[in-house]
């Protein structure tokens, strides 16, 4: 997730590599969900950067649109 959203060097195919492959682990392990909703919220939440924020709402509505978060989490994202 670090490296999807501040890696100022990756390529368009690089950045769907990384940005698949974090969907992938959510998908395939329904458990890290979360944790890498929390990741993700946590690495945008007040982020300077405009840049690495953008990637990284990006980076959570593609992870939105193929995972829900958990009951516990959905209130927290809202």
């Amino acid at each position: 997730i670090l490296r999807f959203m501040g890696d100022p060097n990756l390529n368009g195919a690089q950045e769907n590599l990384f940005g698949n492959y974090i969907i992938q682990r959510g998908l395939a392990t329904p458990p890290v969900r979360d944790e890498i909703l929390a990741q993700i919220a946590n690495q945008v939440w007040r982020n300077e950067n405009t840049r690495n924020a953008e990637r990284g709402w990006l980076l959570m509505a593609a992870c939105l649109s193929s995972f829900a978060p958990s009951e516990k989490m959905e209130k927290y994202l809202l």
